[in-house]
């Protein structure tokens, strides 16, 4: 995914993110064009090596998708909410308490923070490649507890 920083008192209704000169001034908020989404919770940058291993696993599952949203990296198998990537973690969404326990113990954390804020989500910290791997059994259970329930229609 192309990740672009622009200065978001230049977006309105008209610009297209094509439109943008490069001139403009830097604000350090990253969009990701096609979805114009501002993503001040996850640098690519900073982050690419460790989305691209969680991505490499996460987006094999069947029926995962991954978009921006809310300023995150966000992922879904069928509109059902997995977890969302930040600049040095991950959230995993809805895991039992003894799994969230587990994971406070084996990675420390803390509580997610959006603006002023702080939600009952935890983030688990991501420094190295091997904290993706050694989290994924959390994101795995997770992906196992939704892909079982029966979509409602």
């Amino acid at each position: 995914m192309l990740v672009e920083t622009i200065v978001p008192s230049r977006l309105s209704a008209g610009n297209s993110f094509n439109s943008l000169d490069e001139t403009q001034e830097l604000s350090g908020i990253l969009v990701d064009p096609p979805s114009g989404e501002f993503l001040k919770y996850f640098d690519e940058e900073k982050m690419s090596d460790l989305r691209e291993a969680f991505d490499a696993e996460i987006l094999n599952w069947k029926g995962v998708v991954s978009k921006p949203m809310m300023g995150c990296l966000c992922y879904f198998y069928n509109r059902k909410f997995l977890g969302f990537l930040v600049t040095d973690g991950i959230v995993v969404m809805k895991l039992s308490e003894k799994d969230q326990s587990d994971l406070k113990e084996k990675f420390g954390g803390k509580p997610f923070e959006m603006g002023v804020q702080t939600g009952r989500f935890w983030v688990t910290p991501l420094k190295r490649l091997k904290d993706v791997r050694s989290g994924m059994p959390f994101v795995r259970k997770r992906y196992e507890e939704v892909s079982s329930t029966r979509v409602k229609t």
